[in-house]
């Protein structure tokens, strides 16, 4: 799920951070930078990015699902 943050001020639009994936935070990133590229929003897209990427998986308090295999 993506959005369009350009017409949502900064806060609304970092409230929406949380859940996105690392390509839909790319995303959104994009549209941010075309559109009004708010550095004070960019900056929240970015470090939620990383946090994905560092810890290898969804953003925190994004529940992650496991396949398990029946042996």
């Amino acid at each position: 799920m993506t959005f369009d943050p350009k017409g949502m001020t900064v806060k609304a639009a970092t409230e929406l951070l949380p859940p996105l994936s690392d390509e839909d935070l790319s995303a959104v990133y994009d549209l941010e930078l075309d559109g009004k590229g708010r550095k004070s929003l960019l900056d929240a897209i970015t470090s939620a990015r990383d946090d994905i990427r560092e810890a290898g998986g969804p953003a925190p308090g994004v529940p992650s699902f496991r396949v398990r295999r029946s042996s």
